[in-house]
């Protein structure tokens, strides 16, 4: 049946998306059509969408990589181009998800692929998982739809798509003999890919001014003078170590948790709809992408702490690419240069 789907992706070629719980087999199924087309003459890319178990780049992205040749896994393939998405499970960015695998699908086709092979998450359940498998059917229209199971626990998100003449639905078992990860394993196995990924890395101090931020309030307004700020941190009962305004909001910085008994008085006060008060330590530990004017990552490091006074932000991350990045994209994902996962950071993003 492999070799059958295998065939039909060959002479119809196009983006092929693969479904699939988790363990099902869905990334040795992509090393499989890969290999198949590649043999059989076609140019093949192969996008990684599983920001949890990444195995073209690290966790935390989707990767794209063309394969020149047979290959058995994936990760020994070498990303041509990054997305960083800056957490290890699509729930609760979906949306920043779909976008990333429609943006590196379209970088596979400008690239001259021919067969595009979409290996997903394991996110088939729930409003979550039908979110992020419909916006993802809607963004890359793919040619194939390969669905893995163990029963029937796919057809809620295959029926709604079963007369789209544009998509042809192949349903497969699942491989045979695929052992069940533990979530504690998968969390390990992470923990490795980002420890080894981090090992070389170095501390550097970035200047704000000379950097963009994405994906968080931080330095979208104007900031308050020294005198307004030391006004707020006394109706905060808290030292404010930034605070700005924008059209919509204002956006603090404080040395320790904050009340937030005031925030309608300061709405009043400031003129605003939203007060977004933040932790300092919101802000260390924290992975993020560094960029050069692209919405491509060059590379992924981690946040330790941003120097208030100094206006900077000291990353742990390789030579060349914190020495060229011109953006700084925040992600939500906290973890120590072991790899270790420290939790979720949410309340300094904007994309929640």
């Amino acid at each position: 049946m492999w070799q059958q789907a295998a065939e039909r992706l060959y002479e119809d070629p196009g983006v092929c998306m693969l479904w699939g719980d988790t363990d099902t087999g869905k990334t040795t199924l992509a090393a499989f059509l890969a290999s198949y087309c590649v043999q059989e003459g076609r140019s093949v890319a192969v996008v990684d969408a599983d920001v949890g178990q990444s195995d073209i780049g690290p966790p935390g992205t989707i990767g794209m990589a063309f394969v020149d040749g047979v290959v058995a896994r994936l990760d020994s393939l070498e990303a041509e181009a990054s997305y960083f998405v800056g957490f290890n499970s699509p729930y609760g960015l979906e949306s920043v998800a779909a976008t990333g695998t429609h943006i590196m699908t379209e970088k596979a086709k400008e690239m001259g692929a021919e067969v595009i092979i979409v290996d997903t998450t394991g996110a088939v359940s729930g409003r979550q998982g039908r979110r992020l498998k419909y916006l993802k059917m809607e963004l890359l229209a793919p040619k194939h739809l390969i669905a893995l199971q163990r029963d029937c626990e796919l057809e809620h998100l295959l029926r709604p798509f079963r007369r789209r003449q544009t998509t042809r639905i192949t349903r497969l078992p699942q491989l045979p003999g695929v052992r069940r990860r533990s979530r504690s394993e998968r969390r390990w196995l992470r923990q490795q890919r980002f420890a080894r990924w981090f090992a070389r890395a170095e501390k550097h101090r970035l200047d704000l001014n000379d950097i963009a931020l994405l994906r968080t309030h931080l330095h979208t307004g104007c900031p308050l003078l020294p005198e307004d700020r030391f006004h707020l941190s006394q109706l905060l009962g808290t030292r404010v170590l930034h605070a700005e305004r924008a059209a919509d909001m204002l956006f603090a910085v404080t040395d320790s948790e904050a009340e937030r008994k005031c925030t309608d008085f300061l709405k009043g006060a400031y003129g605003v709809s939203n007060i977004s008060l933040a932790w300092a330590g919101d802000f260390c530990h924290l992975l993020v992408g560094l960029s050069s004017e692209s919405k491509y990552i060059a590379d992924i490091g981690i946040l330790l702490e941003i120097l208030w006074d100094d206006n900077e932000a000291l990353v742990l991350a390789a030579g060349e690419s914190a020495e060229t990045a011109s953006e700084l994209h925040l992600g939500s994902l906290k973890l120590k240069r072991t790899g270790t996962e420290l939790g979720r950071a949410q309340s300094i993003l904007t994309y929640y």
